[in-house]
């Protein structure tokens, strides 16, 4: 079965198990960067390479009190406000994306 990833904002982030973040890489370090969106800042532990300044969308999970990405994806391409568009459309639809 495959995990499920719960669509949150920097300052939504509960208890959930897994969750998945957009945002842009602010800071990078050796093994961890730093991800902001227009909510807050969270670092994000990663083995994969990021560049400061690329708009990304992660999926991670939680292991204690931090996160580490599992999947991460080049979102600096895609219309962000667009994207915001279709997802509130999404779950006014009771779709929840």
């Amino acid at each position: 079965m495959l995990p499920f990833y719960k669509r949150r904002r920097i300052n939504e982030i509960g208890k959930e198990e897994r969750i998945c973040l957009i945002g842009k890489v602010a800071k990078v370090g050796e093994d961890s960067f730093l991800l902001e969106d227009e909510t807050g800042m969270i670092e994000i532990l990663s083995s994969f390479k990021v560049e400061k300044g690329k708009v990304v969308r992660v999926f991670a999970k939680r292991v204690g009190d931090k996160f580490i990405a599992e999947i991460i994806q080049d979102f600096s391409k895609v219309d962000l406000n667009l994207f915001k568009r279709v997802e509130e459309v999404y779950n006014e639809a009771g779709l929840n994306v």
